[in-house]
């Protein structure tokens, strides 16, 4: 994947290869509120990523 800027979690402008710090990457597509399996799979995105690699 070609390396983009991205916002963090602060709504911090970082690009892919810095937030990645040589770690692999998903890139998720949040397609909005009104998608209830998108708010399903993102919770669990967040929760499961707390846990130190």
């Amino acid at each position: 994947m070609p390396d983009a800027r991205l916002l963090d979690v602060r709504g911090e402008t970082v690009t892919l290869k810095q937030a990645r710090g040589g770690r692999p990457a998903v890139v998720v597509f949040y397609r909005g509120a009104w998608c209830p399996y998108c708010n399903v799979a993102l919770r669990t995105y967040q929760t499961s990523s707390c846990r130190p690699w």
